[in-house]
Protein backbone atom coordinates (compact mmCIF):
# COMPACT_ATOMS: atom_id res chain seq x y z
CA UNK A 1 0.00 0.00 0.00
CA UNK A 2 0.98 3.44 -0.80
CA UNK A 3 2.40 5.63 2.19
CA UNK A 4 3.03 9.00 2.53
CA UNK A 5 6.85 10.04 2.10
CA UNK A 6 7.84 6.32 0.54
CA UNK A 7 8.56 8.10 -3.06
CA UNK A 8 6.79 6.50 -4.63
CA UNK A 9 5.15 8.29 -7.95
CA UNK A 10 1.54 9.39 -7.46
CA UNK A 11 -1.22 10.03 -10.03
CA UNK A 12 -1.58 13.47 -10.70
CA UNK A 13 -5.56 13.41 -10.33
CA UNK A 14 -4.58 14.06 -6.68
CA UNK A 15 -3.00 16.50 -7.20
CA UNK A 16 -5.92 18.32 -9.15
CA UNK A 17 -7.35 20.29 -7.06
CA UNK A 18 -8.74 23.11 -8.66
CA UNK A 19 -12.10 23.33 -9.96
CA UNK A 20 -13.56 25.36 -12.82
CA UNK A 21 -16.89 25.93 -12.79
CA UNK A 22 -19.47 28.35 -15.13
CA UNK A 23 -22.96 29.19 -14.35
CA UNK A 24 -24.69 28.65 -17.27
CA UNK A 25 -28.87 28.90 -18.18
CA UNK A 26 -30.59 26.39 -19.98
CA UNK A 27 -30.19 27.43 -23.28
CA UNK A 28 -26.37 28.06 -22.95
CA UNK A 29 -26.10 24.63 -21.79
CA UNK A 30 -28.00 23.25 -24.84
CA UNK A 31 -26.08 24.86 -27.39
CA UNK A 32 -22.47 23.56 -25.32
CA UNK A 33 -24.69 19.86 -25.38
CA UNK A 34 -25.11 20.85 -28.90
CA UNK A 35 -21.51 21.42 -29.84
CA UNK A 36 -20.35 18.34 -27.85
CA UNK A 37 -22.29 16.16 -29.76
CA UNK A 38 -21.42 18.23 -33.58
CA UNK A 39 -17.91 17.53 -32.21
CA UNK A 40 -18.25 13.74 -31.87
CA UNK A 41 -18.35 13.75 -27.91
CA UNK A 42 -20.92 11.30 -26.57
CA UNK A 43 -21.86 13.57 -23.50
CA UNK A 44 -20.95 17.38 -22.04
CA UNK A 45 -18.61 16.35 -19.47
CA UNK A 46 -16.17 14.49 -22.35
CA UNK A 47 -15.89 17.71 -24.54
CA UNK A 48 -15.45 19.86 -21.47
CA UNK A 49 -12.25 17.57 -20.52
CA UNK A 50 -10.83 17.32 -23.79
CA UNK A 51 -11.65 21.23 -24.15
CA UNK A 52 -9.58 21.96 -20.92
CA UNK A 53 -6.82 19.64 -21.70
CA UNK A 54 -6.24 20.59 -25.19
CA UNK A 55 -7.66 17.82 -27.07
CA UNK A 56 -11.05 20.01 -28.34
CA UNK A 57 -9.24 20.47 -31.67
CA UNK A 58 -9.94 17.22 -32.40
CA UNK A 59 -12.83 16.79 -35.07
CA UNK A 60 -15.35 13.82 -35.09
CA UNK A 61 -13.53 12.29 -37.94
CA UNK A 62 -10.25 12.37 -36.47
CA UNK A 63 -11.67 11.16 -33.16
CA UNK A 64 -13.24 7.98 -34.80
CA UNK A 65 -9.53 7.48 -36.39
CA UNK A 66 -8.26 7.95 -33.11
CA UNK A 67 -10.22 5.58 -31.49
CA UNK A 68 -9.78 2.70 -34.21
CA UNK A 69 -6.26 3.47 -33.87
CA UNK A 70 -6.57 2.69 -30.15
CA UNK A 71 -8.24 -0.85 -30.82
CA UNK A 72 -5.80 -1.93 -33.42
CA UNK A 73 -2.85 -1.22 -31.06
CA UNK A 74 -4.33 -2.71 -28.06
CA UNK A 75 -4.76 -5.79 -30.05
CA UNK A 76 -1.05 -5.79 -30.89
CA UNK A 77 -0.46 -5.74 -27.81
CA UNK A 78 -2.55 -8.92 -26.70
CA UNK A 79 -1.25 -10.78 -30.09
CA UNK A 80 2.50 -10.15 -28.67
CA UNK A 81 1.76 -10.88 -24.87
CA UNK A 82 0.06 -14.11 -26.83
CA UNK A 83 2.97 -14.89 -28.48
CA UNK A 84 5.24 -14.47 -25.27
CA UNK A 85 2.83 -16.82 -23.20
CA UNK A 86 3.44 -19.63 -26.03
CA UNK A 87 6.65 -19.12 -26.13
CA UNK A 88 7.37 -19.44 -22.42
CA UNK A 89 4.82 -21.81 -22.09
CA UNK A 90 7.20 -24.15 -24.49
CA UNK A 91 4.43 -24.70 -27.19
CA UNK A 92 6.25 -21.99 -29.25
CA UNK A 93 9.89 -22.17 -30.46
CA UNK A 94 12.00 -18.96 -30.72
CA UNK A 95 15.22 -17.87 -32.86
CA UNK A 96 17.42 -15.28 -30.45
CA UNK A 97 16.51 -12.90 -33.31
CA UNK A 98 12.54 -13.58 -32.51
CA UNK A 99 12.86 -12.81 -28.87
CA UNK A 100 14.92 -9.95 -29.65
CA UNK A 101 11.93 -8.65 -32.12
CA UNK A 102 9.48 -9.37 -30.16
CA UNK A 103 10.84 -7.45 -27.16
CA UNK A 104 11.33 -4.57 -29.47
CA UNK A 105 7.77 -4.73 -30.31
CA UNK A 106 6.74 -4.95 -26.74
CA UNK A 107 8.78 -1.75 -26.13
CA UNK A 108 7.61 -0.08 -28.87
CA UNK A 109 4.23 -0.80 -28.30
CA UNK A 110 4.56 0.37 -24.85
CA UNK A 111 6.45 4.00 -25.76
CA UNK A 112 4.19 4.37 -27.99
CA UNK A 113 1.41 3.79 -25.27
CA UNK A 114 3.56 6.34 -22.89
CA UNK A 115 3.71 9.14 -25.34
CA UNK A 116 -0.46 9.16 -25.93
CA UNK A 117 -0.81 9.10 -22.24
CA UNK A 118 1.80 11.83 -22.24
CA UNK A 119 -0.49 13.81 -24.46
CA UNK A 120 -3.87 13.38 -22.60
CA UNK A 121 -5.17 10.63 -24.62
Amino acid sequence: MARTGDGKPRSDRRQRGILLSKRVNLVEFKNFEDNARKSGFDNHQEYLTAFVTGGIYLQRTQRLELQEFFGKLGKLGNNINQIARSANGGKLALNAEEIVTLHETRELLEAIRADLHRLGW
